[in-house]
């Protein structure tokens, strides 16, 4: 190459800008070199940074899920110790509903029924048919831990509409029992004090016969509601322990998923010495059974 070109080209040469990036630049370029970056990702401050900031946010990431399970699985724990303490509780009730039938409610109208079938074929000699006592013995019922029961099921336990419902009849069942038995030990007072209305005998207000056109069925009733409710809170105990049960199995799912342990979840026992024709069937209470299907999973299976 010849001196003047030579010139020329240096001369042009040095018009340009420096290199950048192994480029020659006559005018500066819009956009920086970007080669630092790959130097700053290669250097050991960028590792440890980026990599300080990543394990933080994983680890923060990771915490937040640790602490929701956590969560989840005391909550889970929480109310199925719940449902097993309603469980023991509406086990307790439905012994004593069973108690009430055997001991009191049976015998009772077993026997009532037995003296008005005799009144009725021999209204005008019944003391001279009747070959025993009249049951004038009063009774007084049994307490049952309804109260403890109550706030269980409707503020501990997430959702078992099957449950709510049968405890509110439940409790109905028990008031009902309480107010029978009370009904009755009023009207035995009165017989023993002979507190009759004018014109009308013993046999009138105990049998509930109809005398000049008016009919008092106060004791009948008695007799008759004690029975119904005691078969009322062994239905409705009963009922409401299988919808918790059914509850609490949907709960042990989700807790298996969360959780490694095992865990207990409890069941209403019947005593197989227990004569079956005691306990009510469904077929009792068919339209109540009608008004609510509880829904099951198929993996959701005692």
């Amino acid at each position: 190459m010849n001196a003047p070109l030579r010139l020329a080209r240096g001369i042009a040469m040095s018009n340009l800008w420096e290199p950048v990036s192994g480029v020659y630049w006559s005018t500066a370029p819009f956009l920086p070199s970007l080669g630092w970056l790959e130097s700053l990702g290669n250097s050991s401050f960028f590792t440890t940074v980026f990599g300080a900031l990543a394990g933080a946010f994983a680890g923060a990431w990771a915490a937040q899920r640790i602490a929701a399970r956590n969560k989840l699985q005391d909550e889970l724990l929480k109310e199925i110790r719940s449902i097993n303490s309603a469980i023991l509780l509406g086990q307790a009730i439905f012994n004593i509903g069973l108690a009430i039938k055997v001991d009191g409610a049976l015998p009772l109208k077993t026997a009532y029924d037995e003296e008005v079938k005799i009144f009725k074929e021999n209204a005008d000699d019944f003391q001279g048919k009747f070959k025993g006592e009249l049951n004038l013995e009063k009774i007084r019922c049994a307490t049952m831990p309804i109260s403890a029961l109550h706030p269980l099921v409707l503020t501990e336990i997430s959702s078992s509409a099957g449950a709510v419902r049968a405890l509110l009849h439940l409790k109905i069942a028990i008031d009902g029992q309480l107010e029978a038995h009370a009904s009755r030990n009023d009207i035995i007072d009165g017989f023993i004090k002979k507190e009759f209305p004018r014109g009308l005998k013993f046999e009138d207000l105990y049998f509930g016969q109809e005398r000049d056109g008016v009919t008092h069925r106060a004791y009948a009733d008695s007799i008759r509601d004690i029975y119904k409710t005691a078969d009322d809170i062994l239905f409705y105990s009963q009922k409401m322990c299988e919808y918790l049960h059914l509850h609490a199995v949907g709960l042990r799912l989700k807790y298996k998923k969360v959780s490694k342990e095992k865990i207990i979840i409890g069941k209403l026992i019947i005593d197989s010495r227990v004569d079956p024709s005691l306990i009510p069937g469904e077929e009792s209470y068919a339209e109540w059974i009608a008004g609510y299907q509880p829904y099951q999973n198929a993996t959701e299976a005692p």
